[in-house]
């Protein structure tokens, strides 16, 4: 009898321990696990405060449940043994954005169905719809294009090889919808007609593939590989053409194995999956890449860039960093986040001056895949034309109307009560965006002109981005007169534009030392903000026998030499 008391006494422990484990985990995370990737990583609800009111609705209960499943103990590691099992019983998973094709090669459910020929439906209810839209928006690209070039700004629109269409022998089984409308094939055949520049880079991807040393896709990831090289040479190259000037020469050599980073994002839809181990793709695919360098004279120009497009570019990014190529960059990816310059500093869309960004550039360049095509160019070209030739007054008068044709929108106010103003502005800015609906005369046979009233001054900023002697001038005498290099670029555009003297013409300040001395006054500035490193340097001036400034001083002189041999500073060749 002693002994069953003590067994059930143990199985009660044990039950009791099973139970409270997971509250135990949930409010004091006393285990790590790895972190979930893909749609298990969306925001998570936050805890609701109890109120009678949320509570007689229900609100409170369903916020509650949310925020328990997403949030309970040991969520990640259960998420990813059922997950696990799934795959390996039944090859099925709980993500639905993704189709296992032949063998183990993994693809985006999007881009099976483009190549099938039906995500064309997921956009565009029909075909006549369809055309429409891809009319409206070829229309608008050749009008962007045709004003781009009235001030020499060359626009460029790539496709990039999508992995269904060069390695369609591993796609699942499926049959073709034959009524439907193929992106791509539209697009280009459009672009053809009207000679407009693009590259598909989807053909030469095909005719390379078996001839490459490795697969230009991996099974189990989405992106391309150290393949991307070869797109971006391609780019490089038509860029060469387009404006008849010499670009640096991509070198690539020694391939090897690729680095953690790389060998991470060539299995990016298996990480999708959150399964327990890795694939096994032992003799399947090996992830590798080549040392990259740049090969570049005197007669090699340095472009400004704009970028517009997905995830496709960060590859590009990955191995040709854009500081080797370009002399200033922007990525506004999927026309929703912005990185600006070569840091990739990120920044609302909203601070965004398409108008600006366009006309400071020499190459405007979308880039995206062919699965993707249907959503046209993100709304960029939109976004762009509106800044560059609607007028403030027209934007404000459409804007006013269409807030109050929303307002007198029966369905739309019956169906938006709460957080109706909210909604409301959300919808406006929506429909101000859709050019047919908001601006219908840009879509009119008359050629566009820029009416933004800036620019002038966006011209002569693009003036002196282009002149580095110019902008090298204005930076030595930021620390003279006390004012940020964007500070006194805006004065000197207005020196240009009221015919002042200007800061160019004032050679003192513009040496070699007080280049560097910037340069390293700011680092010195950012140690001091940064407590850690101001604890490490205090030891190290403890430990040297140094004072604080003279460890402060060198630390920021070995920061200095370090970015510049990693060419994050660029010494102007004049001030060598």
């Amino acid at each position: 009898m002693k002994k069953k008391i003590t067994y059930s006494t143990i199985l009660f422990s044990i039950l009791m321990v099973l139970f409270f484990l997971p509250m135990f985990q949930e409010h004091c995370k006393v285990f790590r696990f790895k972190s979930l990737v893909g749609e298990s990583v969306k925001e998570k609800t936050k805890f609701s405060k109890f109120s009678i009111n949320d509570y007689r609705s229900g609100l409170w209960q369903k916020t509650l449940e949310s925020y328990t499943s997403e949030n309970y103990g040991f969520r990640e590691p259960m998420i990813r043994l059922y997950s696990q099992y799934l795959f390996d019983f039944y090859q099925k998973t709980p993500v639905d954005f993704v189709s296992f094709g032949k063998g183990k090669w993994m693809f985006y459910k999007h881009t099976v169905d483009d190549y099938y020929g039906k995500e064309m439906f997921r956009w565009q209810k029909d075909n006549e719809t369809a055309v429409t839209a891809f009319n409206n928006e070829i229309n608008l690209v050749n009008k962007f294009r045709n004003l781009l070039k009235q001030y020499d700004i060359e626009f460029l629109w790539i496709i990039v090889p999508d992995k269904p269409i060069i390695y369609s022998e591993y796609l699942p089984d499926d049959t073709f919808d034959t009524t439907s409308i193929n992106g791509r094939k539209y697009f280009t055949e459009k672009f053809d007609s009207i000679k407009l520049d693009y590259i598909d880079m989807n053909p030469y991807y095909l005719q390379i593939k078996d001839t490459s040393s490795f697969l230009l896709f991996p099974p189990t990831g989405h992106h391309w590989n150290f393949s991307a090289i070869y797109g971006a040479d391609s780019i490089l190259r038509y860029m060469e053409q387009q404006k008849n000037i010499r670009l640096p020469q991509i070198i690539y050599s020694n391939f090897h194995k690729s680095c953690k980073f790389s060998e991470e994002r060539d299995r990016d839809i298996e990480n999708a999956l959150n399964l327990v181990r890795d694939v096994n793709l032992k003799g399947i695919y090996t992830s590798q890449e080549a040392d990259v360098t740049f090969l570049r004279d005197s007669s090699v120009s340095k472009p400004n860039a704009l970028f517009v497009g997905n995830s496709f570019v960060w590859q590009i990014l990955d191995y040709v960093p854009s500081r080797e190529i370009f002399e200033d960059f922007t990525f506004l990816y999927y026309n929703r986040e912005a990185y600006i310059g070569h840091d990739k500093k990120q920044r609302p869309i909203s601070e965004i001056d398409y108008a600006e960004k366009v006309l400071c550039s020499d190459y405007v360049v979308w880039l995206s895949n062919a699965a993707q095509i249907y959503k046209c160019s993100y709304n960029f070209i939109e976004d762009a034309l509106i800044s560059l030739c609607v007028s403030q007054d027209r934007q404000k008068q459409r804007r006013k109307e269409i807030s109050d044709s929303l307002r007198r929108d029966t369905v739309f106010c019956n169906n938006n009560k709460k957080q109706f103003e909210y909604k409301l502005k959300k919808k406006t800015d929506e429909l101000l965006r859709n050019v047919a609906v908001a601006f219908p005369e840009l879509l009119k046979d008359s050629v566009l002109q820029v009416v933004n009233p800036n620019l002038d001054r966006y011209l002569t900023l693009r003036k002196i981005n282009r002149d580095i002697e110019w902008k090298t001038a204005i930076f030595c005498q930021t620390s003279h007169l006390g004012k940020s290099y964007d500070e006194l670029l805006q004065e000197e555009i207005t020196n240009v534009l009221l015919q002042k003297p200007l800061l160019r013409d004032n050679k003192e300040f513009v040496t070699r030392d007080n280049f560097l001395n910037i340069h390293r006054e700011q680092i010195i500035k950012d140690m001091q903000s940064d407590p850690k490193q101001m604890k490490s340097i205090k030891e190290k001036a403890k430990k040297y026998d140094k004072t604080m400034e003279q460890a402060i001083y060198d630390d920021a002189d070995w920061i200095l030499d370090n970015k510049i041999k990693q060419k994050n500073i660029i010494i102007p060749e004049f001030l060598e």
